[in-house]
């Protein structure tokens, strides 16, 4: 179901752990954002998101391989049929 952003309320995505004042500002900032603003933003939070399950991985591995994190964090993303067939890992077996 698509929203209009205009639609969109504290309730209506659930946020819980800001007050109604806070997530109003924010929402209005992010409206007045370019594309390219909130894609730049996108890309900040997806590299983000990758450093810190290398950073878990690492925690796991310390000797890791660079191929095997590679490997290791894709296959949190990756369908594992994918896996197997692009990069012969099979995620169930290595592990993730």
């Amino acid at each position: 179901m698509k929203m209009d952003p205009k639609e969109i309320t504290k309730e209506s995505i659930a946020i819980q752990d800001t007050d109604a004042q806070t997530d109003h500002v924010l929402f209005c900032l992010y409206r007045r954002m370019t594309l390219q603003q909130k894609a730049e933003r996108l890309v900040t939070m997806w590299r983000v998101m990758q450093s810190l399950a290398e950073a878990q991985i690492r925690s796991y591995y310390p000797t890791i391989e660079e191929r095997e994190l590679r490997l290791r964090v894709g296959s949190r993303r990756i369908p594992r049929e994918l896996m197997i067939e692009a990069f012969g890992w099979d995620p169930l077996r290595h592990g993730y």
